[in-house]
Order: C-alpha cells, then structure tokens, then sequence
C-alpha cells in the first residue's frame, strides 16, 4: 500500500509540474511529434508574374495575363499562358516560333509555328531568355532585356 502511495503522489508531482500524464510519464523529447519552437524556418521568396513591356537588341517582348508576344528579328513568338518565376526567379514555358522571310507576307499565316522553350531568369530590372526549338533542341539565342524598354527589332525586308 505505501508502494501504491508512492506512486500516486509521483504521478501527482508529475501532473503539476510537467503537465504529463501518469500513464506516459516518461518524456520523449526526440519524438518526431514534438514541436521545437527554436528551428527556423527557411525563407523563400515569392514567385511573381513577368508582365509588361521587355526589349533588348534584336527582340520585343510583351507579357500579360493572358500570355506574351514576342517579336525577334526576322521571325515572331507566342507563349500562351502567362509567365510565373520560381522562387529562385527562374522561368520555364513552351510557345511557339516562327521564321519569317523577306517579302510581303501572305494573310493565311503560312509560315509554319514551330514549338519552342523559352527559359530565362529575372534579376532586378534585367531578363535573360533563351529560346530553344523543342523537336530539334536548335538554340536560336540568348536575350538580354530590360523591362520598360522598347526592343530594337530589324525585320526581314
């Protein structure tokens, strides 16, 4: 019986101080349920949307919401979704571009639209867009934009 008091009165101690139950007395600190308030959380920074006018030497970008025309020289684009960065400020999308000729252009559209990756990162004011042919993995180049910039765009003539 002094045992059995024993007992209660260290699950009574345990009760108060340590608001524990009897049944689970024993504390399991390094359990994966328990929270440690001392662990940071990373921070990470947001994804954003590229809108807007963006030019560089040989291109003319325009995004909105509901997608981006692109004029390069000698051929044009289309994305048609609008453009979200990773929280690295990274983009990746598929489009469309197509080459043009020199000479008056038929109203039928008959240059063939080839499926194209545009990729790029933002950094401030500044983008940098590649544009790869999907089905031929053709690097067609690297742009630098500015955003706000008219493009400097010579088209085929």
């Amino acid at each position: 019986m002094a045992l059995r008091t024993l007992e209660i009165s260290l699950c009574l101690a345990l009760l108060f101080s340590q608001t524990s139950s009897c049944r689970h007395s024993k504390t399991t600190s390094n359990s994966p349920n328990t929270t440690n308030k001392a662990q940071s959380t990373p921070t990470t920074k947001t994804q954003s949307n590229i809108t807007g006018l963006w030019g560089g030497q040989g291109i003319s970008f325009e995004a909105g919401d509901e997608g981006v025309k692109i004029e390069f020289d000698c051929a044009h684009g289309t994305i048609a979704e609008k453009i979200v960065t990773d929280s690295k400020a990274m983009f990746l999308v598929q489009g469309s571009y197509v080459r043009e000729r020199p000479g008056p252009t038929h109203q039928d559209g008959n240059a063939e639209a080839e499926a194209a990756e545009y990729s790029g990162s933002i950094q401030g004011k500044t983008m940098n867009l590649t544009v790869t042919l999907s089905k031929t993995k053709e690097s067609l180049g690297t742009f630098k934009l500015t955003q706000g910039k008219t493009g400097r765009v010579r088209k085929c003539g």
